[in-house]
């Protein structure tokens, strides 16, 4: 009898053949399981390298770390920032708000920033960029990512010079790389670069792309878009035997009293670890969300376009299933036979789908898009394509299997 002979070799062998046999439809099928595994992979693998290089960047800012900055970020939903450098939006801070939180016990190294937009000229070339006036000891002290790289940095209180960020030294559109002892014309007035930074690759801060000058020599460059004695921002560290949520709460209640606002209507913002860890989870949870339903969406029309080649096939081979189960094929093995097509349907799509998604997370590389590539994901993506054809071919395998064989026979 044929269910003796019809061994788990042979019902594969069988399901091959059928494939081979529609080829062109087959192969329509298992482009839809393509497009979505390799989606899947890809956008997991982006939506991972993402998160990675975020966490890679915010190890820079140091979890004693506190910035201060003239917005609400309960109310805007987060730092606000325009270009490179940070913007009042809300409110305003003031070298007396600097002078009160440098007071506190807690406070370990802390400085006043002014950062605004200037006109930027470099032998005949102009550009317009953001320009931080910082007492460059104590910031550096602050953000421990800020290295010289050529030259020198520059001292507390020395005046008309310059340190310059790596991406700004090689901005394109300066006709040659910023040079240590050249000079920068910024807002009509020279100053020598002295140094120039390490690459941070940190885009939080935007680093690489700045202009250092001293805190005084901002006030003059810019006292004419400032109000007097207004900063943009106050960066500080936090003593290692204090919690820095704890001295965000002591900062939050002494700027409340200078600013005379209650507590949810404060016109200023303070930047932690634990709010950047949070903001950035909350991230994480909206793009697992967001991937979650593409990946679904693909896989229902690649499961979808099995199911519809399944189902057209069993119409098709009525007869053939009718001659079959007259030589003696039993249920089980009509309904493994359709099992093993989608199966195969689902294994070939989720192979070459697995290939094509490392090709494009390469390109992707070569072009400095974040990327990981997790084995996990890779072999998961795999398995469940396999999965999705055999749930895909269930319903149509099982009615196979149930066809009677006179009516079978019958058919034409």
């Amino acid at each position: 009898m044929l269910s003796e002979l019809m061994k788990a070799k042979d019902i594969v062998n069988y399901a091959v053949k059928s494939l081979k046999h529609s080829k062109l439809r087959t192969w329509l099928t298992i482009i839809g399981i393509v497009i979505g595994i390799s989606s899947v992979i890809v956008l997991v693998s982006i939506g991972q390298g993402l998160d990675k290089s975020i966490s890679d960047q915010l190890s820079q800012f140091g979890s004693s770390t506190i910035i201060i900055i003239p917005v609400n970020l309960e109310a805007s939903g987060g730092p606000s920032f325009s270009g490179n450098a940070m913007r009042s939006t809300t409110g305003k801070l003031f070298l007396k708000d600097y002078e009160e939180i440098r007071k506190l016990g807690s406070i370990d190294t802390i400085t006043p920033v002014i950062s605004q937009r200037a006109s930027v000229e470099y032998k005949g070339k102009e550009i317009t960029s953001s320009v931080g006036g910082i007492f460059p000891e104590t910031y550096q002290s602050v953000f421990k990512s800020v290295e010289i790289g050529e030259g020198r940095m520059m001292s507390d209180y020395e005046k008309g010079s310059v340190i310059v960020g790596s991406s700004m030294a090689e901005n394109s559109a300066w006709k040659e790389d910023i040079q240590v002892n050249s000079y920068l014309n910024i807002n009509g007035k020279n100053f020598r670069v002295v140094g120039i930074l390490n690459k941070t690759g940190n885009s939080f801060a935007n680093i690489d792309d700045m202009i250092y000058i001293n805190y005084y020599d901002a006030q003059d460059l810019f006292e004419n878009q400032l109000e007097d004695k207004e900063i943009n921002a106050i960066t500080l560290e936090v003593k290692e035997d204090f919690d820095p949520e704890e001295v965000a709460e002591e900062i939050r209640e002494k700027l409340r009293n200078l600013h005379k606002v209650r507590e949810g209507e404060e016109d200023f913002g303070l930047i932690t670890s634990k709010f950047i860890n949070d903001t950035i989870g909350s991230i994480g949870s909206i793009l697992s969300v967001f991937l979650g339903a593409i990946a679904a969406i693909s896989l229902l029309v690649g499961g979808v376009g099995i199911m519809n080649t399944m189902f057209m096939s069993v119409v098709e081979r009525t007869a053939e299933i009718g001659t079959l189960k007259a030589i003696g094929a039993s249920e089980k093995e009509i309904l493994a036979i359709f099992l093993v097509e989608s199966g195969v349907i689902g294994l070939v799509g989720g192979l070459i789908g697995v290939v094509l998604a490392i090709l494009i997370l390469f390109v992707l590389e070569g072009f400095a898009v974040p990327v990981v590539i997790k084995d996990y994901v890779v072999i998961g993506a795999f398995l469940f394509s396999f999965i999705v054809g055999i749930i895909s071919g269930a319903i149509p395998s099982k009615r196979a299997a149930e066809i009677s064989p006179l009516e079978a026979l019958r058919y034409e």
